[in-house]
Order: C-alpha cells, then structure tokens, then sequence
C-alpha cells in the first residue's frame, strides 16, 4: 500500500470515528431536550425503522457519488415507485410479491433511462436527475391524482412495520458476529501472507470486542421493546450486498477508479460509459427498495413521499465518507450518515419543532458534511 493510499484510509478511519462520536454527542443533547425520550426502546425502535428508507436511498446514490456524479432524483423516483406499488395492489389486482417485483424492474429501468443520458448523451448528471427529480414527481401526482393510496395486504405491510422474534434476534446477532470476527482474522492471516505487516495484536482484540458489542447491544436493546424490526433488516442486507459488490468486484473496483479519473480508468480498458450507467441502475433499484420499505411502513403511498429524500440521501452518504470528488467511501458509512440525518429529523419531530426550522438545521449539515469533505480531500492531497 502507497503511503498516499494509507494517508487516505487514515483520514477516512477517523473521520468515521468523528462522525460516531458526533452522533453520540447528538443522540446526549436530544436526549435532554426532549426530556428523556429520544434514548427510550420504543422511540430507538422508531428511528431505525425511519433511517432504513434514508440508508437504502444513500447506499444507492453511494454508486453515482463515488463515479463523480451525483442522482438528485431518487427522493421523487421513490415517491413514484411506492405509487406504483400500491396502485398495482389496490386496482390493478397484483399481490405484494408481484408489486414488489414491479417497482424493482421499473427502478432499475428508471436509473438506467436516466444514466444512459448521463454516460452515453453525455448530458450532465445533475440536470438528467433534476429532470427526473420533477418528472417523475409529476408522474406520480397523475397516477395517484394527488391523493393517498391505501396499502391492505398484510403480507406487504409486515415488509414496514413486523419485527423479528426476541429469539430469532439473538440468533441473527450470534452470526452477524461470527462473520465479523472470522473476517478480522482472515484479515490478518491475508496480512501475512502478502508480506505485510500483521495488525498490532490490541487491534485484533479491539476489533473482536467492537465484533460481540454492537450485534448483541443492538438486540438486545430492540428486543427491549418488539424486537427487531423488518426495515432495519432489510437495510442491514442491503449495505452488506452492495459492501460485497463495491469491495469485493470488478465492477465495484472500477467504480472508484472512474471516480479517481475516468481518463486514466478509460485508458486502462475499463468500459467507464456502461459502469457509469450501471451506477444509476443501481440507485433505481434501491429507490424501489426503500420505496416499498416506505410504502409498506406507513400503510399507503402518498404524492408527497420522498419529499428531500434525494437531500437526506446524498447528506447521508456524504457524511457516511463518500466523496463527491470521486473516487473516495466506503458504503457501511451510510448508515451512520442516515443514524444522524434521521436522528435530526426524530428529536425536532419529538420537541415539536417547525418544519420551517428543521429544514434549516439539516440544511446546515449538509454544507457542514461537504465542508468536512472538502477539508479531508484538501488534507490526502
């Protein structure tokens, strides 16, 4: 590893420690001003079924990020996609499984539509996806006629709102921890075995350590209330999917050397038009996933889901790490992106706050999360 490469995951290592310690500061703060309810089972079951829907959208727009660009549309694409969804229930007859697999086809058919633009018209992406940002807003407003859309079957609804077994739970927890602890060992054999250096042994035993903790004090503390619940599972396979597919594969390797520099990446075979295109299929699948998370979690799908959603995505996933420069993140970093952005959201709603303000707040760190980013590329260049 080049020294500038271990320069760059340093400060990426730190700043996702900074973010923790922000959130846990911001978890202290709210706690007190909303009088002992932020840190409750019942609201903490709360927040993770609502930071799903923001994780699964940042994790989505995590792909167009890191290649240099940027999706403003999936807030509306997933207000549309959960139309969609309950319509093809309610009138057109399709059970939950179909309407599921309706709106993931028609997602990655959205976010392919709107990349082939970007790669191949070479129109830029943020008036591609401000043009979707508003058509497929209107879109929805004609399918739904403006209005609520019911969702019934209780198949979907248990999608949002069921929870898992307290038993189920642990056991989930015991092989979450399981792969984390035999994944930091595999680490450290692969160290060695390509001459470098194995990690300090305090390091290993941390990581075993921060392995058992939070699977079983996640679970243990929703299992407080109702357990786990089916959102937050679902987020949980998403970023781990795309964790595999960003680290693990070609096309996720090739993913960062576009953003890094897509000349230098094109003059090294990579096909950077398709990969860029395949970024934006990506985020319009995972907008049909939230979309469905959403639309099963509140019971109906109305015209103004997904309103901000592409801001909360894109703040999440920026503070999660994701460089909008390119080329820089790691996709689990989302997920304390939305913990923050969704905790914002949860405490002013908890203290009664005007919506004028909490536009305000999150507004403000979204330009304070881009500032920290561009310190951070400032500081490995």
């Amino acid at each position: 590893m080049t020294k500038e490469k271990q320069k760059r995951r340093n400060l990426n290592q730190m700043r996702s420690f900074t973010m923790i310690l922000v959130f846990i500061v911001l978890a202290f703060f709210l706690h007190i001003l909303t009088k002992g309810l932020f840190v409750t089972e019942r609201n903490m079951s709360n927040l993770v079924r609502q930071m799903a829907t923001t994780s699964i959208l940042a994790a989505g727009v995590f792909f167009p990020i890191v290649t240099k660009n940027i999706d403003m549309s999936v807030g509306s694409m997933m207000g549309l996609l959960g139309g969609i969804c309950a319509l093809s229930q309610l009138k057109w007859g399709l059970g939950a499984l179909w309407s599921v697999l309706l709106v993931l086809v028609i997602g990655i058919l959205l976010g392919t539509f709107q990349g082939a633009l970007i790669a191949y018209a070479e129109i830029p992406a943020f008036i591609v996806t401000l043009g979707g940002y508003l058509a497929w807003r209107g879109v929805l407003y004609l399918i739904t006629g403006s209005k609520a859309v019911a969702v019934t079957d209780e198949a979907f609804t248990n999608i949002g709102r069921a929870n898992l077994t307290p038993a189920a739970g642990w056991m989930l927890a015991a092989i979450v921890a399981a792969v984390f602890i035999l994944s930091a060992f595999y680490k450290q054999k692969a160290r060695k075995r390509n001459g470098l250096k194995p990690l300090p042994q305090w390091r290993v035993i941390a990581a075993i350590a921060v392995s058992l903790a939070v699977p079983f004090g996640v679970t243990w503390y929703l299992n407080l209330y109702e357990g786990l619940p089916f959102p937050f599972l679902i987020m949980l396979a998403v970023v781990a999917v795309f964790t595999l597919v960003a680290e693990k594969t070609t096309y996720g390797r090739s993913v960062y050397a576009i953003g890094g520099s897509i000349e230098a990446a094109r003059y090294s075979g990579i096909p950077a038009r398709r990969n860029v295109m395949f970024a934006f299929s990506i985020s319009g699948g995972l907008a049909a996933v939230a979309s469905v998370v959403l639309t099963a979690r509140i019971n109906s799908a109305t015209p103004s889901a997904g309103v901000m959603g592409e801001m909360d995505a894109i703040a999440a996933a920026v503070i999660g790490g994701a460089s909008l420069s390119g080329g820089v993140g790691k996709v689990p970093g989302v997920i304390i992106g939305a913990l923050i952005m969704s905790s914002i959201d949860n405490g002013m709603s908890l203290m009664n706050v005007d919506s004028s303000w909490q536009y305000v707040i999150k507004g403000i760190v979204l330009v304070g999360a881009v500032f920290i980013d561009v310190i951070g590329n400032k500081k490995s260049s």
